[in-house]
């Protein structure tokens, strides 16, 4: 029986340029918003960030910028300054 892949593993989807690029993965909506968002289960938070820390090559599509920047504000009352810093700054460093 083989089991089921995990949410996580579903949304962050490995793209392999060619051969000798390296792995970019790409990090959907809900793991950055689960990684931003101060009002929710320190758990989620604390798992997403680990997801986005061990990738070494990022992708962010203008939709999932756009769909986080959304729901931070409206979820965690986020100002639009504060998006705009949030997108500013290395993920990494906001990760950690």
């Amino acid at each position: 029986m083989r089991s089921k892949p995990s949410l996580l593993s579903l949304v962050m989807k490995s793209m392999t340029v060619s051969n000798t690029a390296p792995s970019i993965t790409f990090i959907d909506t809900n793991i950055w918003v689960y990684a931003f968002n101060k009002n929710q289960d320190p758990a989620k938070t604390r798992i997403a960030k680990e997801n986005i820390r061990r990738e070494p090559y990022i992708a962010v599509s203008t939709q999932v910028i756009n769909e986080t920047s959304y729901t931070l504000i409206r979820k965690s009352h986020a100002t639009e300054h504060d998006i705009s810093v949030l997108w500013e700054l290395p993920w990494k460093t906001l990760v950690r």
